[in-house]
């Protein structure tokens, strides 16, 4: 007797590899996993950090300046660089845009993995369903073998169907075993972000039943506020105008005050008090302020034409984005339940004699080529709504539900 499995039996095979989790992970706790151990994410934080410390550096003034002189002549002396007023604070608002910067790039950095870590999530679900998918077949397979093989008086077209059931039954245990091989790569790349234990861990994410309704203008808008290039970009233009607006005062004249002592003649000591400035005769920074000016500029039309470039890439996105939308709504995941309730059916018409066999074969073969293109839509239609988050600078994990 062909024994058939139904839908219910599907779910129970997907539970069944998990048996032994103790921790479901889904989409924003992997996002919170990668935050807090992902190497890229930690090093880019720590060096914003530090770059941040040392911008405070930038306020401190220089140390004073002792010197001594021993032999007959015996004269000590202490100075104090003062420089220009507002010398310093120009000098921390060029530091501190720096820093800025920096923290920006470990954003960006974060950004990027965390829109990696949510693909890789997606490919890791997908594989991993198309490995109980395969495994479901393979049992259907066996029984119509076993099946088959039990039937008396078999004329030749019985045999040619044995070695058809044969024949497709060693092609689906190839496919197992890619699958199998593609599951443990997509589950290395995925826990190179995450570092988990496989054998604890269940990857749980939602697969889209129907698509999101998503604005254009939305993301666009969110991109010129918020997209970690742009800002980035605009923070750089900041530096350049710090700079400049401190090469129009670092020509002018800093001051020295200093104290000397002397024991020229041994019975009196002389003390005198110094006083000095840099003149500004030859050097106004003229060169340097025209050069700043210049680069600017550069730096204004570099952002204006990278502005361009997003918003071309954001309407490509979302262009994807609606085609990945319309195969969605072709082909929903419920197609998955559906296929495998009309296979259960084909499978007992079968044993009825009701419908041929090379029908009922090619039926398999087809259900099977819908349900993991049901599969790759599901993929596609993730990964291009994060690439969509990424250009945006905003991960919202609640989109994906």
């Amino acid at each position: 007797m062909l024994k058939t499995f139904t839908i219910i039996g599907f779910f129970i095979l997907c539970s069944v590899r998990h048996t032994l989790a103790a921790d479901v992970v889904d989409l924003q706790k992997a996002l919170e996993i990668a935050s807090l151990s992902n190497g890229y994410i930690i090093a880019a934080n720590q060096a914003a950090a530090a770059k941040q410390k040392s911008a405070l550096q930038a306020k401190a003034f220089n140390n004073p300046k002792f010197r001594a002189t021993m032999g007959h002549e015996k004269t000590e002396d202490i100075e104090q660089d003062i420089p220009f007023y507002s010398k310093r604070a120009k000098a921390f608002a060029i530091a501190n845009t720096d820093a800025s910067i920096m923290q920006k790039q470990a954003i960006k950095t974060s950004l990027e993995i965390k829109t990696e870590v949510i693909k890789k999530m997606y490919a890791y679900a997908v594989i991993l369903q198309k490995h109980n998918l395969a495994e479901l077949r393979i049992k259907r397979f066996k029984h119509l073998q076993t099946y088959i093989n039990t039937r008396l008086f078999a004329s030749p077209q019985k045999k040619v169907q044995k070695h058809i059931v044969e024949t497709r039954l060693a092609l689906v245990a190839k496919q197992l075993a890619e699958i199998e091989n593609e599951e443990q790569i997509a589950w290395n790349e995925l826990n190179l972000f995450l570092n988990l234990n496989k054998e604890q861990t269940t990857i749980s994410v939602p697969f889209a039943k129907t698509p999101q309704e998503l604005n254009l203008d939305t993301f666009v808008a969110k991109a010129i506020e918020a997209n970690p290039e742009l800002s980035i970009m605009r923070s750089e233009i900041d530096l350049v105008k710090n700079e400049t607006s401190l090469a129009k005062v670092e020509y002018l004249p800093d001051f020295t005050i200093g104290a000397t002592r002397s024991n020229q003649n041994p019975e009196h000591a002389t003390h005198s008090l110094v006083l000095g400035a840099s003149v500004p005769l030859f050097n106004q920074n003229k060169a340097k302020i025209a050069g700043l000016k210049t680069l600017e500029l550069s730096r204004q039309t570099k952002y204006n034409f990278e502005l361009k470039v997003l918003q071309n890439k954001i309407q490509n996105l979302f262009t994807e984005y609606q085609k990945q939308s319309q195969i969605i709504a072709i082909l929903p995941i419920s197609k998955i339940e559906e296929g495998l309730k009309n296979l259960d059916e084909a499978d007992q018409n079968f044993l009825r004699d009701t419908i041929e066999f090379l029908t009922y074969i090619e039926f398999d073969m087809q259900s099977y080529e819908m349900f993991f293109e049901v599969l790759n839509a599901q993929y596609q239609y993730a990964a291009t709504i994060a690439e969509l988050m990424l250009a945006s600078g905003q991960i919202d994990t609640s989109v994906f539900k």
